[in-house]
Parts: C-alpha cells; sequence; structure tokens
C-alpha cells in the first residue's frame, strides 16, 4: 500500500529539508532524485518511506523557497547580521586569498 503524498512547495521544501537534517522525518528514509523526463514530470511521488522528485523541479522549489526565506526574514536583525557574517562574494582573480 502506498503512503500519503507529499506535495511540495517553496515553503514545504525548506521545512523538508531542515527536518531531515535533523532527522524527525520519521516516515522517510529515502530520497529518490531522477532527471527530467522527455514529457511530462516524475515528482514527488511516495512509496512506502522512499519520495521520488524530480530534480529540476526539486532544485526550482529549494530556489523559491530560499528567496520566500529571505524575504520573510529580511526584518529580522539577528538574521541579517548572522547572514552578513557568513558569505563573501568577491571578484574573481587569480589570487584566492585564502
Amino acid at each position: 500500500m502506498l503512503g500519503a503524498i507529499i506535495w511540495l512547495e517553496c515553503r514545504g521544501t525548506y521545512v523538508l529539508l531542515v527536518k531531515c537534517a535533523y532527522k524527525s522525518v520519521s516516515e522517510l528514509t529515502k530520497f529518490d532524485f531522477v532527471e527530467p523526463p522527455k514529457s511530462g514530470m516524475v515528482h514527488c511521488n511516495q512509496s512506502g518511506s522512499k519520495l521520488q522528485l524530480q530534480i529540476d523541479i526539486f532544485c526550482n522549489d529549494v530556489c523559491e523557497g530560499v528567496v520566500q526565506w529571505t524575504e520573510d526574514t529580511k526584518g529580522n536583525a539577528g538574521v541579517q547580521g548572522r547572514l552578513n557574517g557568513l558569505v563573501t562574494i568577491r571578484k574573481a582573480t587569480a589570487d584566492l586569498g585564502v
């Protein structure tokens, strides 16, 4: 018997990733990423504890989730302070400065 289908939207994708990172999704133990088919889509199919995700759709969902999270947290000084120290983007040079 098939388990419940989990439909992922951008916010749901982020939540799923966080839960999986902390191992609190007990009913899902395996993720099967598939390349896009020539026609149609193969996404969010669950069989038992395995969830099948089409990689291009999954990546777009994650990107949308990041955009939404950024918008949701732009007024949070604590989050913004941590983000400012997290990543530095520099112009490409031969000297990596590491």
